[in-house]
């Protein structure tokens, strides 16, 4: 496989499967490789390589719980991202933490928060001032009314996804942790639906067939809405990632 050249960095791990999955949710990186022994994942701009550690090396380093953060290294990975609250909870339940909100700072029309991943290396994560939304309650349902949800997002980006199913459904989603969504009726109209792994759980609509949601593979604790479904949801103006999907294994 070739890629683009791209600026970046080298990342050295011992769990690299989990190392990706911090970056994935809570830097807004997507896979683009993977082998046995490292995982590229990237934004349109960086490309981040996470190599596995030997294993007779990797045997000698222990990695405490919570990590010690690494302070001592001059080295610190910058990342945008659209919400540092989103960062945040994603960050804490991926192993990793960002700051606290109260030791965020603004630098050049940017917040700014420092931060670590799930093996101590320091990371720092900026949103732009000028993108934040409030948050806000959206209600949505299927066609035919059966599904009816709630959810509260302040919408820091939306996604497509190039996996098999994704492709076929086009949906435009967003993320939300399960604690921000609220099934309001319709749970006897769903249908579920599994594949390859059998993680993620896509629910569809037993009358009219639509996808309203689906609890996803890689945050099981989190679910991909439908934005379609949303009433009165314009989606104008939020950025818009491509989830690679496709090449999880």
């Amino acid at each position: 496989m070739t890629l683009p050249a791209k600026a970046g960095a080298v990342l050295y791990a011992i769990d690299i499967a989990r190392m990706s999955a911090f970056y994935v949710e809570a830097a807004g990186l997507g896979v683009t490789h993977r082998e046995v022994d490292n995982v590229v994942v990237e934004s349109p701009s960086l490309r981040l390589v996470i190599v596995a550690i030997p294993p007779a090396l990797a045997a000698s380093i222990a990695i405490a719980t919570p990590p010690i953060r690494r302070i001592e290294t001059p080295i610190k990975l910058v990342f945008p991202v659209a919400s540092l609250s989103a960062a945040r909870v994603a960050a804490a339940r991926l192993g990793g933490e960002l700051n606290p909100v109260e030791r965020e700072w603004q630098y050049l029309g940017e917040m700014v928060c420092d931060g670590h991943d799930p093996e101590g290396n320091v990371t720092q994560f900026r949103e732009s001032v000028t993108d934040r939304r409030p948050l806000r309650t959206y209600r949505g349902s299927c066609h035919c009314g059966a599904i009816t949800f709630e959810i509260d997002s302040d919408f820091p980006e939306l996604t497509m996804c190039d996996c098999s199913i994704c492709r076929r459904r086009n949906a435009l989603m967003v993320k939300v942790h399960q604690d921000q969504f609220r099934l309001l009726s319709g749970e006897s109209s769903l249908v579920e639906y599994q594949f390859h792994t059998m993680t993620a759980r896509h629910f569809f609509c037993r009358s009219c067939g639509i996808y309203p949601f689906h609890r996803k593979r890689v945050t099981p604790d989190c679910l991909g809405i439908n934005v379609s479904c949303l009433h009165d949801f314009d989606p104008t103006g939020i950025p818009v990632r491509l989830a690679a999907g496709a090449s999880m294994k």
